[in-house]
């Protein structure tokens, strides 16, 4: 159980619960102990360290039933209800998850309006003056003084009023505390009664027969009781009471003879006049039997408290005027002029923090690091550890009273010192001989509890304190050693268990010891947290250590190695970098120092260093082609790769050359003599024809050698021989072993987008291939996600974007899911000098234009009812999928729906061949169809359907209109493509998949894509067949979108996806291309 801020301050004076916090704040309270006695007290037992170092035994008793009342004892000189006592209640609400910050807020104790009701109530019994005047029975008022007692009692006699108007001597009675007594009145009680009869009846000490007059209720009872009239002092014998005018009273200061000292004295008042107990105060004239008010309105209890006040040094009074002021200038007490009152000064505390160190008892042993708090408040300091919430110190122009923020204090102490402690109750972390060796000042200090945690704090929080506002002062005693790095050493040893990799030191030699620099740099960036995990926030010195020493770092001489680090892009065994091949090499020509390493990465380090500008190649004469300009930079490039040992990715758009430029690059190293070994050529099956053309056609002085079909396996033998061997993907990991056998200078892989997938055969195949260079060619390295850019990456250039679970962390998802701008620009450099692309806009401004239209078919009423039907009924049934299993685990049923939903947009008989509801997509096809031949058109279909193209070809023979038709099931690819190429059929109907790479259809001058494929980059491949080199007419592009339905939502995510790799490849735009739950709820809208 927890004691609220309310009954804390209920039961604590403001003072001691202050200080009582700044005890608990500062860890001093130990041993705390929580008991339970019989069913409900709660004992609080603990040690508290004081303010000397002397331990107080603190308790704390409380009844979880009455947790208003709290019972303390405490050893300390105060002896209960302490600020010991209010850090032990304060430690124990911590302790039971209640933080010491947060309570439940004070009470509301403004004053309350009484109700019309009740007031109108109580001043009808308190002010009615209607008395029964015809009984000569009553009753009288007497106060008694006891002036032994400092104190005033009141009873009450029955008397009897004689007909000289005096009153006889009666007897007592204690009528006032009878119930009902206003209802059930004996016959000598009159009107006037009942208000002073009440007011006795509320007094503390109402039970006995003479109360006591104190308080509120004595002030009430003394208004009530003048106006009956039958008020006496001691005796009814005396005249009554009369109401006398209002004194002026109240304290005044008196400076005692030493000159240093000050008491606080009553305002002198005539011997007959006596101060009462009650509040607001009464005076008793005992000489003029006289009873008034005294203006200063100082309780009993604070006038009795201010008439005890001992001498006070000036230093105290001038450190408690603020909590002093308001009561004193209540009780009319102004301080003279002689009085020095100190000038107030209030700010935001700025730290300061003082390092130095201790010597040990024990010879030989390092000495104790100690750090001292101080703050300043607008240039006054004070220390952490003084007690009082008020310092007084001394200014130019007199006293000044320091008035702490300590809530500022604590705060800074906490956030930005969290593991220092004071060295007094770090029992269990120093050495007993070191704490009885503290000295006095030293006590309240703090330290750390290992010398490697101080080395950590100096080397990487005490810049960032410096940075952040904090004053650090040095002293001569804090001697730390101090290495100064000379000359840096390197060594890059090949990875034997890892092809391509290096294990990566980098060290000083400091007193004939070698110190491994790179896991105290891994320290140092990791405490840093840099943003955007860029070098460039690197401070000017960089602070390292070894857990002995601190190490002096310029920044710039390791910012190479930082910015390896930060990269994330190495790999650690063992506690060891490990760096591929070419990030090795860039490391080693960048960092400066005395490098140990093999003779082919110093030399690639020296190339990669030296590297102004890409050589002009000359062309073969070999070459039977003239290379445009854009071809020869390719070739540079291809060579460039070829002389530093490194893959690289010819990214080319459709129909730029790819293939003459490699064959080029072949034709160079023959002719230079370094074509030591064949180059191997890995493309689609559907493309082995055409690159034995091409090479008879560009490069017949090639020894040519194809690797297909069932019996091969005899080819294998004539591959050194070859100049040039030519295979397919599907073949390459049945006839691994074979190719391993062999020895390839360099592997291009064609349409490399096959292998974007790094798991399947094919890929894990083509990893394995023994090849000097690889070079991926593709028009679309990335077609759908981040991810196929790494596989094509680690096939060409293994190692270089780290592993896949690096690469998703630091790149896929940064930039995919969270838009990173820094991480895109850094993935961006990474890739650029290894990726060459170039579109058709760039460099073939010869083109013919290009128009691409988009034309938008509404379903016809049948369509529309069932696309409506079939997307109510899976729109409910995926948004339940997406709420049990997430979208990745849904991704079959996902695609299932949209299939159906593509398909209705499509034709309706593609979902159910027996339905009879028409195509308005189709209807509207042939009638563009008979415009565009009409105007002499030749035109190319797409569509992802094959039964599409068989609904289509069925309308087409309907209309009399001749076609040609290529699919996978295709045999003779090359007949069509003549027919069409030739002119006999002006319509060439082909599948998306089967014909949209390696063709050359440059005799269409329309394109229609008859359905939308989630892939832009497979739509423009396709279009590519038309508009490329030697197309001479401007091509129309047509999109064939039905409104309001599932195609225009991938619409606007092949958007999406294009943004992501215009970006990458150059344009700057926005980028994300990770489809989320929300995206696929949208695809199912209406």
């Amino acid at each position: 159980m927890q004691v609220s801020q309310a009954n804390l301050n209920l039961n604590f004076d403001a003072n001691s619960l202050q200080r009582g916090k700044r005890y608990f704040s500062q860890g001093r309270v130990q041993n705390l102990v929580r008991e339970t006695e019989g069913m409900s007290i709660q004992v609080l037992r603990a040690e508290v360290s004081g303010s000397q170092r002397q331990l107080y035994i603190t308790e704390v008793r409380f009844d979880r039933y009455l947790p208003g009342k709290i019972n303390t004892f405490c050893s300390c000189p105060v002896g209960f209800r302490c600020k010991h006592a209010a850090a032990v209640i304060l430690q124990a609400n911590y302790e039971a998850g209640l933080s010491a910050e947060k309570y439940e807020p004070e009470a509301d104790t403004r004053y309350k309006y009484p109700t019309a009701e009740a007031w109108l109530e109580q001043a009808t019994s308190v002010f009615s003056s209607i008395d029964n005047a015809s009984n000569p029975e009553c009753l009288a008022y007497l106060l008694h003084i006891e002036p032994h007692r400092s104190q005033q009692s009141l009873s009450v006699n029955k008397v009897r009023r004689r007909k000289s108007g005096e009153y006889s001597r009666g007897s007592k009675t204690t009528v006032w505390s009878r119930t009902n007594l206003e209802y059930d009145r004996p016959k000598y009680l009159r009107e006037s009664d009942i208000a002073p009869l009440t007011w006795l009846n509320a007094l503390p000490t109402a039970f006995r027969v003479a109360p006591v007059l104190e308080g509120t209720t004595g002030a009430y009872f003394i208004e009530s009781a003048l106006k009956t009239r039958r008020f006496f002092l001691e005796s009814t014998r005396n005249p009554p009471l009369q109401l006398g005018e209002t004194l002026e009273s109240g304290f005044e200061w008196m400076q005692l003879p030493d000159k240093q000292h000050w008491q606080l004295v009553s305002k002198a008042l005539p011997s007959h006049i006596r101060l009462l107990n009650t509040s607001p105060a009464y005076y008793l004239d005992e000489k003029e039997l006289l009873i008034g008010r005294v203006e200063n309105s100082l309780d009993a209890r604070t006038t009795a408290l201010l008439q005890q006040c001992p001498p006070l040094a000036e230093s105290q009074l001038q450190q408690a005027l603020p909590d002093l002021a308001p009561i004193l200038e209540k009780a009319g007490a102004v301080l003279p002029e002689s009085f020095q009152v100190p000038s107030m000064v209030q700010a935001a505390p700025q730290p300061i923090l003082q390092l130095y160190s201790l010597q040990h008892p024990a010879p030989g042993t390092l000495p104790l690091l100690m750090a001292r708090l101080m703050f300043s408040y607008e240039g006054h300091r004070v220390a952490f550890s003084e007690q009082e919430p008020r310092v007084l110190v001394d200014g130019n122009n007199g006293p000044l009273l320091v008035i702490r923020d300590e809530d500022a204090e604590i705060e800074w102490l906490h956030r930005d010192l969290p593991d220092f402690k004071m060295a007094g109750t770090m029992t269990d972390h120093l050495e007993a001989d070191m704490v009885n060796a503290l000295p006095y000042g030293s006590f309240l200090d703090f330290t750390l509890p290992t010398r490697n945690q101080w080395l950590d704090f100096i080397a990487f929080d005490l810049p960032r304190l410096d940075a952040g506002g904090w004053q650090i002062e040095m002293d001569e005693s804090f001697d730390v050693p101090v290495i100064e790095i000379d000359q840096l050493h390197g060594s890059l040893k090949p990875d034997e268990e890892s092809p391509g990799w290096f294990d990566v030191e980098v060290g000083i030699d400091y007193n004939g010891t070698q110190i491994d620099l790179i896991p105290l740099l891994q320290q140092a960036l990791v405490y840093l947290d840099l943003n955007n995990d860029s070098d460039d926030a690197l401070p000017e010195t960089l602070w390292l250590h070894n857990g002995d020493a601190l190490i002096r770092v310029v920044s710039d001489r390791i910012r190479p190695l930082a910015r390896t680090l930060l990269s994330l892009l190495g790999k650690e065994r063992g506690g060891k970098l490990r760096l591929p091949k070419l990030d090795a090499a860039q490391v080693m020509g960048d960092l400066a120092a005395d490098w140990q390493c093999n003779a082919e990465l110093r030399n690639l380090s020296e190339k990669l260093t030296s590297f102004q500008a890409l050589n002009h190649v000359p062309i073969p004469s070999e070459v039977r082609a003239e290379l445009r300009h854009y071809q020869q930079d390719g070739l540079n490039w291809l060579m460039f790769l070829r002389e530093f040992g490194l893959g690289g990715v010819l990214a080319d758009d459709m129909g730029l050359g790819k293939t003459l430029q490699t064959l080029a690059c072949i034709q160079a190293e023959k002719a230079a003599g370094r074509l030591s070994a064949p180059a191997l050529v890995v493309c689609p099956t559907t493309l082995i024809a055409n690159w034995e053309a091409e090479a008879e056609k560009f490069t017949p002085g090639l020894k040519r050698l194809v690797i297909h079909g069932q019996r091969r396996k005899p080819f294998f033998d004539m591959v050194a021989e070859a100049d040039l061997v030519i295979t397919s993907y599907p073949l390459l990991h049945r006839d691994l072993e074979q190719h391993q056998n062999q020895s390839y200078s360099l592997a291009f892989f064609d349409e490399a987008q096959h292998l974007k997938n790094p798991a399947t055969v094919t890929s894990k195949a083509a990893r394995r291939l023994p090849a000097e260079n690889r070079i991926a060619l593709t028009g679309t390295p990335m077609e759908n996600h981040l991810g196929e850019l790494w596989a094509l990456f680690d096939l060409i250039i293994p190692g270089y974007l780290a592993d896949q679970k690096i690469f998703r962390k630091h790149y896929r998802k940064p930039i995919e899911e969270q838009g990173n701008q820094s991480r895109y620009a850094e993935l961006s450099r990474r890739v650029r000098p290894f990726m060459l692309r170039r579109t058709k806009d760039q460099v073939t401004p010869e083109l013919p234009e290009k128009t691409e239209i988009v034309r938008h078919v509404e379903l016809n009423r049948q369509q529309k009812d069932l696309y409506e039907t079939i997307r109510a009924t899976m729109d409910k049934r995926i948004r339940k999928l997406l709420a049990e299993k997430g979208a990745a685990r849904s991704q079959i049923e996902i695609l299932d729906a949209l299939l159906k939903l593509r398909q209705i947009c499509c034709h309706p008989a593609l979902l159910n061949p027996e339905e009879t509801a028409g195509s308005a997509k189709l209807d509207s096809l042939m009638e563009m169809l008979e415009q565009l031949l009409d105007e002499g058109r030749k035109v190319i279909i797409f569509s992802q359907f094959t039964s599409m193209l068989a609904l289509i070809e069925t309308s087409l023979k309907a209309a009399g209109i001749d076609y040609e038709k290529l699919t996978g099931q295709t045999r003779d690819r090359a007949t069509p493509v003549k027919r069409f190429q030739n002119g006999e059929s002006p319509v060439f109907l082909i599948s998306l998949k089967a014909g949209g790479t390696g063709l050359n259809l440059t005799a269409a001058d329309c394109v229609i894509h008859y359905d939308p494929w989630w892939n832009p980059a497979a739509e423009q491949q396709a279009t590519d067949r038309a508009w490329r080199i030697g197309q001479d007419k401007p091509v129309f592009v047509y999109r064939l979108i039905t409104e309001g339905t599932v195609e225009e939502r991938i619409q606007a995510l092949q958007a999406r996806k294009s943004q992501l790799a215009d970006g990458l490849y150059g344009k700057a735009d926005a980028f994300s291309s990770a489809i989320t739950a929300d995206d696929i709820s949208v695809l199912f809208e209406k």
